[in-house]
C-alpha cells in the first residue's frame, strides 16, 4: 500500500504528518518496510510484522511537547 493511499481520507495537513511519523515509528520497530523507487515518488509501505504481532507488542513513545 502506498503512503498516498494511507492518507487519502485525511483532510488536515497535521493528520498527514502524524500518520507519516507513525509509519516511521513502525519502520523503526521493524514491522514495516518502506520502498521509494525514485526521488519524490510514491512511498510503498510493506507490512512485515506478520499476523502474530499484536497491538500490545508495538510500543509507541508518548509526546510531551
Amino acid at each position: 500500500m502506498t503512503f498516498r493511499a494511507l492518507t487519502a481520507d485525511l483532510v488536515d495537513r497535521i493528520e498527514v504528518v502524524v500518520r507519516f511519523l507513525a509509519v516511521l515509528e513502525l519502520f523503526k520497530q521493524g514491522v514495516v518496510e518502506l520502498d521509494q523507487a525514485s526521488a519524490f515518488g510514491d512511498i510503498t509501505v510493506i507490512w512485515t510484522g506478520g499476523e502474530g504481532v499484536s497491538a500490545d507488542a508495538i510500543v509507541i513513545d508518548t509526546y510531551e511537547g
